[in-house]
């Protein structure tokens, strides 16, 4: 994971030529830039504030990623699918923490799972409440009976 300490480095304050190297180093760009705003519970991002804000500045050394270069990670992000411009000049966005691929996976999965399994929160409430096979759930399920 790549923390915002990383910024301490030359290297990120500066969108690097070379192609491999350029592509690691947005990856890195990205990783941080949706790691930080899932940690500060960021969702939406005014653009112009980027450039003063500690994600992209760090004034111990008095490094800063030029405006152009926060536009690539921008740009990157939106192709990866984590960010979506709000406005036509592009100067508000919406920050996404998962793709909404990776959200619909998680969900899927997590219905699928809740579904077949023999221990899911459902069943375990319908043995506690006396609701057998058959039974529809939601026909009994805040019956008070106990099991007994």
């Amino acid at each position: 994971m790549v923390s915002v300490q990383s910024v301490y480095f030359s290297v990120l304050c500066r969108i690097q030529p070379n192609a491999d190297t350029r592509k690691k180093q947005l990856d890195a760009w990205c990783s941080l830039v949706i790691n930080y705003c899932h940690h500060k519970k960021i969702s939406q991002i005014d653009v112009n504030e980027l450039e003063k804000s500690p994600l992209f500045s760090n004034a111990k050394i008095g490094r800063t990623l030029p405006s152009e270069g926060i536009r690539v990670v921008l740009q990157e992000l939106a192709a990866k699918g984590n960010l979506e411009f709000t406005d036509k000049t592009k100067r508000q966005c919406l920050i996404m923490w998962r793709t909404p691929e990776e959200w619909g996976r998680i969900l899927y999965r997590w219905v699928s799972l809740a579904a077949t399994s023999p221990h899911s929160k459902l069943e375990r409430r319908a043995v506690q409440v006396g609701v057998g096979d058959g039974v529809p759930l939601g026909a009994k399920a805040w019956n008070n009976t106990r099991v007994p």
